[in-house]
């Protein structure tokens, strides 16, 4: 399969994917192909060294966090795809799969079929192919070491969404600037944190989310230092968050 595909994620279960395998990791080229990606809360203050990092809505009532490049500019990856900043995100390192709720059918997670990591059923690419069902459908040694560190990923996302709600119900969000509209993106309001009771704030120190709330703000320095002169936009997104502007 071609890098370049679009990505194709959809549920894992033994029955749809009975002899499909996974290779060996092929680097982060994959990235080349979206312009956000997933962030946790607990792992902000880490992806917010390199990139920037926003909300944005991921249903009706929910917002996750994302790292995302502006128009015209690229992740930190050389010409081959390894890694260029100081931290891989998670959904970097688990790459082809993710999370999921587990169903009577699945197992839990999500693979993009599109990825040349994996493999559909025919003679083995290599011996580092590992498959991802033996053949009684039952998950692999290979398939289950993955779907422990996404349980753990799932964790780690729905406390990210719970602290996304917690920023909602208390209204310390503002709409971000971005070039072209498409999705609405927010970040936090300085202001209204620092006008939260103590007891809510001494939850939001305990849970790790004041960490994450204020690396996402300071993560959007970046958008200022790869600024050009023509990122006027970026003036007016850095702005909104450095001069610490009240809500509209």
């Amino acid at each position: 399969m071609s890098a370049a595909m679009t990505p194709r994620f959809e549920p894992l279960n033994p029955q749809r994917h009975a002899g499909w395998l996974m290779g060996p990791h092929q680097g982060y080229g994959f990235l080349h192909r979206v312009s956000a990606l997933e962030v946790m809360a607990d792992e902000c203050h880490r992806v917010a060294c390199d990139l920037p990092v926003v909300w944005w809505a991921t249903g009706a009532e929910t917002l996750g966090l994302s790292a995302v490049i502006p128009p015209g500019r690229d992740w930190p990856l050389d010409s081959d795809g390894a890694w260029l900043g100081t931290y891989i995100p998670l959904m970097a390192r688990i790459y082809p799969f993710a999370p999921g709720e587990k169903d009577p059918n699945g197992v839990g997670a999500y693979v993009d079929i599109n990825s040349p990591m994996v493999c559909p059923p025919e003679p083995s690419p290599g011996p580092d192919w590992q498959p991802w069902f033996d053949a009684q459908g039952e998950v692999s040694s290979a398939l289950s070491a993955v779907l422990e560190v996404l349980r753990a990923v799932f964790r780690a996302r729905q406390e990210t969404i719970a602290l996304g709600r917690a920023l909602q119900q208390l209204q310390l969000l503002n709409p971000l600037p971005w070039p072209g509209g498409g999705n609405q993106f927010y970040t936090l309001n300085l202001e209204a944190v620092g006008a939260m009771p103590p007891p809510v704030q001494e939850v939001f120190k305990r849970r790790g989310w004041m960490k994450a709330a204020y690396a996402q703000v300071q993560s959007l320095g970046h958008l200022d230092s790869q600024r050009s002169e023509s990122d006027e936009w970026s003036d007016t997104a850095s702005s909104s968050f450095i001069s610490k502007r009240k809500t509209d």
